[in-house]
């Protein structure tokens, strides 16, 4: 996205940039590009490594164990938690799943690791809630 280190505080210094001198800066930073262009560029940026999850689903895994499925909670599109439970004990109600949840606090890390592990692994069942 050739964004200015300097408009993200990783330089510091007067002047244009150190990238903008190797062509990786457009020059925002010397007031050589425009901040609505600049900006457009940084919002772009933003967009492509924000993950978005949304709405309520559980995805379901084997478990450790025979017998056993595992479960990833997302509500209003945050991760809720994980969990485990036995499927010959399991009748698959909502509020019988989410009692199974070990909450955590979601971030956004967690969820790239959610949406990549959606992408990857095939076999996954995602249920809507």
């Amino acid at each position: 996205f050739e964004l200015c280190n300097k408009l993200m505080n990783l330089e510091a210094g007067e002047g244009v940039c150190f990238y903008h001198s190797i062509k990786k800066c457009h020059g925002a930073c010397g007031g050589l590009e425009s901040v609505e262009d600049y900006n457009e560029r940084a919002t772009q940026a933003l967009e492509k490594i924000s993950v978005v999850l949304e709405g309520n689903f559980f995805i379901f895994d084997k478990g450790r164990f025979p017998n056993e499925k595992a479960v990833v909670a997302v509500e209003d599109g945050e991760y809720l938690g994980f969990g485990y439970f036995d499927e010959e004990d399991f009748t698959g109600s909502v509020e019988e799943i989410l009692e199974t949840i070990k909450t955590y606090q979601s971030n956004p890390e967690v969820k790239r690791i959610i949406k990549r592990f959606m992408t990857d692994k095939k076999g996954l069942k995602v249920v809507k809630w």
